[in-house]
């Protein structure tokens, strides 16, 4: 027993004295590390970013005037001033205070408004729309191009609907006569040749539709600005014939 003890404890031993030798032939001497000292400062000492103190601009001393200085101030036109009728006084009465001289001051009111009815009547008057539409109407007589009245006829077509479920609507043609003022604004428009356009189709009951909605377009899409106002004598009045386009 006491034999057997004493083997075990050479056995540990001599394996503890093996792995200490063993460990320190493997062991590999580490490079040498430099130490940093660090310092250790709290924020708010060193980080916080004061508000600079913005001094207000001095105020500077308002500019006064003295009443010696506002009488030797003068301008260097002083004979456009010099005409009595343009002036007036500012006089003192015995209590100190300032009064107007109301007679000169009547005389400069009385002399600009004649001033100014001088100009008025001197001026050149205007014509008024009456005069423009004569002249207008005294024209060179140009005749209208065949573009014109196409754009003319284009134009009210667009205002116009035939009613769909017309019997014979190709027969429902309406006359209408077209008065027009200048700037191709309508005056006044009417249906001419009544009895003679329904002998095109005697009995059609939507004649009275037809008519009516002839003379809505032409109102409808006025007004017609792109007429020459050159030409003013040729449009002024003109016959129109509605045609159902089928």
């Amino acid at each position: 027993m006491r034999f057997g003890f004493l083997i075990s404890l050479l056995c540990h031993l001599t394996a503890l004295v093996g792995g200490v030798f063993l460990f320190e032939t493997k062991l590999e001497n580490l490079p040498k590390s430099t130490i940093v000292p660090i310092n250790l400062v709290t924020i708010s000492d060193n980080t916080d970013i004061k508000g600079t103190y913005i001094k207000k601009p001095p105020i500077e001393d308002k500019i006064r005037v003295r009443k010696n200085d506002v009488k030797s101030f003068s301008l260097n036109n002083e004979r456009d001033f010099k005409d009595p009728a343009n002036e007036f006084d500012l006089n003192s009465d015995a209590s100190g205070k300032y009064v107007f001289d109301l007679e000169k001051l009547a005389l400069m009111v009385d002399k600009n408004q004649e001033n100014s009815m001088q100009r008025l009547n001197n001026s050149t008057s205007l014509p008024d729309d009456n005069d423009t539409i004569e002249r207008l109407s005294k024209g060179e007589g140009n005749e209208m191009t065949v573009s014109e009245v196409n754009a003319l006829q284009s134009a009210m077509y667009r205002c116009w609907r035939i009613p769909v479920d017309a019997v014979n609507p190709e027969n429902l043609i309406v006359k209408l006569e077209v008065e027009m003022l200048p700037g191709g604004f309508v005056q006044n428009v009417q249906v001419i040749n009544r009895s003679e356009q329904r002998q095109l189709d005697p009995g059609n009951t939507f004649w009275d539709v037809a008519e009516q909605r002839a003379v809505r377009a032409v109102s409808q899409c006025a007004p017609y600005s792109f007429l020459p106002l050159k030409k003013y004598n040729q449009w002024k009045k003109i016959t129109l014939n509605f045609r159902p386009e089928l």
